[in-house]
């Protein structure tokens, strides 16, 4: 059974499939376009996230970067002089005018902590042993053994608070002479990179060491409650240790109302669509119906018309229908047959109008009044049956 066979046959069965087929095709393609939707939208919320951590994270390479150089600079100090402790104050008390970033600064001969800027605050770091230290011990002997600048920490400083801390080797006449120490308190390496500012925005963060050493937590800072959502990752290059910068949106990141507008579309819009393919299809087999029913009077019409003239005919009685709009007076040839005349005998250009020549054959007392009867019978609507006399 075809399409047109069974719209024909079972209209009401076909426009329930066909409303069906509808919802389906409509409801994958809306899931496939909402999809793709939220797939782009999620991107640009993580290329706005990744920007955002990107500034972040540069923030915290710079200051890092240019606050360790002060480790070069000491080991120069101590190359340079003879005996280091003379001028120690002066020389790093200038230093850290340019390096407001940096708790202290010290030298530690022989991997003992001897000289320390500023002093007043810092006392207790001297005498530290940094070698024989259990917690700092180990990244203090491998920064002798790899003979590079190292980074050791988040860790507990023995100032009493959370600092980071960067050894860089000194060599004297080719002889191992001691460490030169940058110490960089953390709140205030956190406060200078304004990491509070993500908050502030809606993220969430972590600040973690890639690879900490055994034993010792990965996380340096964070305001996560748990773990993050798929972040976005910023690398921030430290010596013998990067660290990694994620950050991802506090609420997700898609809000909410998307889902519940989405979800609104993907039920509604299919539903929508089958509703209106159903009424669409109904309406089409109603005017193909309408059509046929339509046809088949306007058969019926002719045939009766076709069977009423054959009787007209047969009974030798005329029949004649006046069109007021066009003041236009069509007759039977039998009308003229009753009075001895012929349709053919009055002009026509191919319908004649015979409103004129019906005038013309009443008889002259009567024809004023035939016509003035006919013209208030019109004039009245056309209303009941028209009669009149006349010879």
């Amino acid at each position: 059974m075809n399409f047109r066979s069974l719209e024909q046959r079972h209209p009401k069965t076909l426009s329930w499939i066909v409303a069906l087929v509808t919802l389906i095709a409509s409801g994958a393609l809306t899931i496939a376009w909402m999809s793709k939707e939220r797939d782009s939208l999620i991107r640009e919320q993580r290329l706005l996230a990744s920007t955002l951590a990107a500034n972040h994270a540069r923030i915290i390479e710079a200051n890092l970067r240019h606050s360790l150089s002060a480790a070069y600079t000491l080991a120069t100090y101590v190359r340079n002089v003879r005996n280091v402790g003379e001028r120690f104050q002066t020389v790093t008390e200038d230093m850290l005018q340019h390096y407001p970033d940096v708790q202290s600064l010290s030298l530690s001969p022989g991997g003992i902590i001897r000289y320390v800027s500023p002093l007043e605050d810092n006392r207790a770091a001297l005498g530290f042993n940094q070698l024989a230290d259990p917690e700092q011990g180990r990244e203090s002997r491998l920064t002798l053994e790899d003979n590079e600048l190292r980074v050791a920490g988040p860790l507990r400083l023995v100032q009493g608070m959370d600092g980071i801390v960067a050894r860089y080797p000194v060599t004297v006449n080719g002889a191992f002479w001691g460490f030169a120490n940058v110490t960089l308190r953390l709140d205030r390496l956190l406060e200078v990179a304004r990491l509070d500012e993500l908050e502030r925005q809606g993220y969430h963060y972590e600040l973690k060491r890639l690879e900490p050493p055994p034993g010792e937590p990965a996380n340096i800072s964070g305001n996560a409650p748990q773990p993050l959502n798929q972040p976005v990752e910023q690398r921030i290059e430290v010596p013998n240790n990067p660290w990694v910068l994620s950050i991802a949106p506090a609420r997700g990141w898609l809000q909410g109302s998307w889902y519940f507008m989405a979800w609104g579309t993907v039920l509604l819009l299919p539903l929508l669509l089958g509703y209106l393919a159903k009424v669409l299809l109904e309406l089409r087999w109603h005017k193909r119906h309408l059509e046929r029913e339509v046809a088949n009077r306007t058969d019926e019409l002719l045939t009766s018309l076709d069977r009423y003239r054959s009787l007209i005919a047969a009974s030798n009685t005329g029949a004649w229908e006046y069109f007021h709009a066009d003041d236009y007076l069509e007759c039977s040839p039998e009308y003229f047959s009753m009075l001895g005349r012929y349709l053919s005998d009055y002009p026509t250009d191919g319908r004649p109008n015979l409103t004129q020549a019906w005038a013309e054959l009443i008889h002259p007392e009567d024809r004023a009044n035939a016509v003035a009867v006919f013209k208030d019978y019109i004039d009245q609507g056309a209303e009941g049956t028209y009669e009149n006399r006349f010879r």
